[in-house]
């Protein structure tokens, strides 16, 4: 069943301003309906927003949507209802961010859906532009058509109004907090805690399931660029680091193992391990993880503590023409190098 909009509203959003302007939407207001499923289904369908709950039932927003569904409230009460929450965090926001950022002025969309056996709620804050009127040739300000949204919020609720699942994208993510702490009152799912555990460890698991015992050497090579990748990225967005890891990998020992394989199993291990595909990188949360020993020989170990710069180059094997085996190891020590330099 396609998107049905039940409802649907426009608000200007203007700190300057006491209250958000009521725009007037006809019922059958074509372009303005285009908007509205473009951004719910750009919001499904993108990968790198972030999942809440709310904080409970509840809060304004939610218990103002269940108000309305429950025919206690019309949408016109419950659109300006949440159009004057937003204004009001945004007008504290903006003193908290003032040395950051400026909220501009925009527009508010908020829509009542209806799809399959489910109720949708969008809200969308839009960036109002500056632009030429080419028929009058004068400047004009308004919602700009092909402009990415600057922040999204899709809540889900079941036939009998429970929260199934809420999903937050935002372009900037300097002042997002207001948008989904404030105005939403939501929490994050998963803590960035968690999900810098859960996704090392999911990572880690598939790379020695599938890669360690068939190519030691790809192996250590790809558990050493994630870590690299978890060390030096503040924020983690899943897509840069199945890029920057695993997309642009070319094997050393191809026919070892399927590096696509690889990449696929990597691809399902949000959902199947239940950690966002964007977060922040809490480096300390990964720390314990990061050691990989090698026993040399029974009195020898090797322990790689951190991310290595240049692995391959820093650290080689050799085999004599006896058959002995060697690992040589640069080092910038003279102190370490006259150590050993029998």
């Amino acid at each position: 069943m396609p998107h049905r909009i039940l409802y649907k509203s426009l608000h200007t959003i203007d700190r300057k301003r006491d209250n958000p302007e009521t725009r007037t939407l006809a019922d059958d207001e074509g372009d303005i309906n285009t908007y509205i499923v473009d951004s719910v289904g750009a919001i499904v369908n993108q990968l790198d927003n972030r999942s809440f709950v709310p904080e409970s039932q509840t809060t304004e927003v939610i218990n103002t949507i269940c108000l309305y569904q429950n025919q206690q409230m019309t949408f016109e009460g419950l659109s300006d209802i949440v159009a004057n929450r937003l204004l009001r965090e945004e007008k504290k926001a903006q003193e908290r961010y003032k040395a950051i950022t400026e909220i501009r002025k925009g527009s508010l969309i908020q829509a009542f859906i209806e799809n399959d056996d489910m109720y949708l709620y969008l809200v969308a804050k839009v960036e109002h532009d500056t632009y030429i009127d080419d028929i009058e040739l004068v400047k004009r300000v308004g919602m700009p058509v092909d402009k990415q949204t600057i922040k999204t919020g899709l809540i889900t609720f079941s036939q009998d109004m429970n929260v199934l699942s809420v999903k937050i994208s935002d372009v900037n993510a300097k002042a997002s907090q207001y948008w989904w702490g404030e105005f939403l009152e939501l929490r994050k799912a998963n803590t960035d805690e968690d999900n810098t555990k859960k996704a090392f460890k999911a990572i880690d698991i598939v790379l020695g399931k599938q890669i360690k015992t068939q190519s030691p050497k790809d192996h250590t090579v790809l558990r050493n660029t994630a870590i690299g990748f978890f060390r030096n990225e503040e924020n983690f967005s899943f897509d840069n680091m199945m890029n920057s890891v695993f997309n642009r990998y070319e094997p050393i020992e191809p026919d070892s193992f399927d590096i696509q394989r690889v990449r696929d199993t990597i691809s399902r291990l949000p959902e199947q391990g239940k950690f966002d595909r964007q977060f922040v990188v809490v480096k300390k949360e990964i720390r314990a993880n990061i050691k990989q020993v090698y026993h040399i020989s029974p009195n020898i170990e090797l322990q790689i503590i951190d991310h290595v710069e240049a692995i391959r180059h820093l650290i080689q094997a050799e085999r004599s023409e006896d058959g002995s085996m060697y690992i040589k190891i640069k080092t910038d020590s003279e102190e370490v190098f006259q150590s050993f330099n029998f």
